[in-house]
């Protein structure tokens, strides 16, 4: 087993306010390894939609090490929010009735023509329109469209791409399954996303 230097660091991104770090040593063993750590804010700033507050992000950094030779990195930028559905009161945010006001989107035929300027004018034009939330309608849409939502504070109800008729077989189901794992795991850090839909 190989001793492995981590430092991790969480600070605010678009904003100030408390930053933490940790720093430990893992033995890891040849092949993937998965290592949780948990790193607590005390009052930590929330993640609105544009209309109840601030779209607070946080920055994630972490760095690994084999003695003084830094071998591998990641970034990810993600925000901390609470959204539920009351069976009484509706959707919440924060614990704040939220009413989203929005519509679907399909932006591109080719996900290759959606740019980061197609992307700031539809952002724009979202906010124009007194947008609180979107759907991305039955695909995943381009990486930079859910950060540009992440920092406008606008709401996304998250498609699963496959809709309509399909056969019904264990081979689909679990072609399905593995699918909208990937989906998951590919968006899960964009606090933007309110609403996973399959």
């Amino acid at each position: 087993e190989t001793p492995v230097t981590v430092d991790i660091s969480l600070s605010p991104a678009n904003f100030a306010g408390e930053s933490k770090t940790w720093r430990g040593t893992l033995f890891a063993p040849t092949g993937r390894k998965t290592f949780r750590q948990l790193l607590h804010l005390k009052r930590p700033s929330l993640w609105w939609t544009w209309d109840h507050g601030e779209p607070r992000l946080y920055r994630a950094e972490v760095k690994l090490s084999v003695g003084e030779e830094e071998v591998a990195s990641k970034s990810e930028r993600f925000g901390i929010r609470k959204f539920e559905v009351d069976k009484t009161q509706g959707w919440k945010l924060n614990g704040k009735r939220f009413f989203p006001r929005g519509t679907n989107v399909i932006p591109a035929q080719w996900l290759a023509e959606y740019d980061e300027e197609r992307i700031e004018r539809d952002i724009d034009l979202l906010l124009k329109a007194n947008v609180n939330a979107v759907r991305v309608h039955a695909h995943v849409t381009h990486p930079d469209f859910y950060r540009a939502c992440d920092e406008a504070g606008i709401m996304v109800w998250q498609d699963f791409p496959l809709q309509w008729d399909y056969e019904e077989s264990e081979e689909f189901y679990n072609n399905a399954a593995r699918q909208l794992q990937e989906m998951i795991e590919l968006l899960y850090n964009h606090p933007c996303i309110g609403v996973w839909c399959c």
